[in-house]
């Protein structure tokens, strides 16, 4: 978990968020929405206490990284975070990022979203 995470408590899905059914069930699970489902959750979670960072590593897929380059994907993910934290619909944040289309469909009732599925 990165310095602003911990100083924020807000967690992306790509440092790792590990927390019980129970805990998960009780504030609501992710957000059926197709990007920013993790700050969604991390900001409930957060009404619920601080963030426990357990002193292990986690492996994560890093193609978006290694694809796209540690500055630009860095200021990518700021500004997608930005107009997130703005208002901005998460639907159109996913064709943003994906340059695809997506309807409220793309998140799914059994609280996953469709880019946790796939890696995204």
């Amino acid at each position: 978990m990165t310095l602003r995470s911990r100083l924020t408590a807000i967690a992306t899905g790509d440092q790792g968020i590990f927390l019980s059914r129970g805990l998960f069930m009780a504030v609501g699970g992710f957000p059926p929405q197709p990007l920013m489902e993790d700050i969604a959750i991390s900001r409930a979670l957060r009404r619920r206490g601080r963030p426990i960072v357990p002193p292990v590593r986690i492996g994560v897929d890093s193609r978006r990284w290694e694809q796209r380059g540690i500055c630009v994907t860095i200021a990518q993910m700021w500004w997608l975070r930005w107009r997130y934290w703005r208002g901005v619909d998460p639907v159109q944040l996913h064709q943003s990022y994906y340059g695809t289309s997506c309807d409220t469909s793309c998140g799914t009732s059994d609280g996953t979203s469709r880019s946790s599925q796939d890696g995204g």
